[in-house]
């Protein structure tokens, strides 16, 4: 369960980036990268889960959920010039 929280803990850090592209037409790449996110969580758990059982699979997840995060963030930075994580949005001292 903590593999998986690290996962859903940076995806949340990165932002709304799904709903923000779907509100604003983009979801067409939206559901693009969640379909290569889908096919890498599919591989990665065919190549970690024979060898490391429930952690593979949690890996797996882990790992998909951080790629997916990632990509809608460059996404969201690219075609909408949004600067999306939580870090980049601080007050600055």
């Amino acid at each position: 369960m903590c593999i998986l929280v690290v996962g859903f803990l940076f995806r949340s850090s990165m932002g709304p980036a799904e709903y923000l592209l779907n509100m604003l037409g983009e979801q067409a790449l939206c559901a693009t990268v969640l379909l290569a996110a889908a096919i890498l969580n599919i591989a990665l758990n065919f190549a970690l889960v024979p060898s490391f059982g429930l952690i593979g699979a949690a890996l797996a997840t882990s790992i998909s959920l951080v790629m997916v995060a990632l990509m809608n963030s460059v996404v969201v930075w690219r075609r909408l010039d949004i600067e999306i994580a939580i870090w980049k949005n601080l007050p600055k001292f």
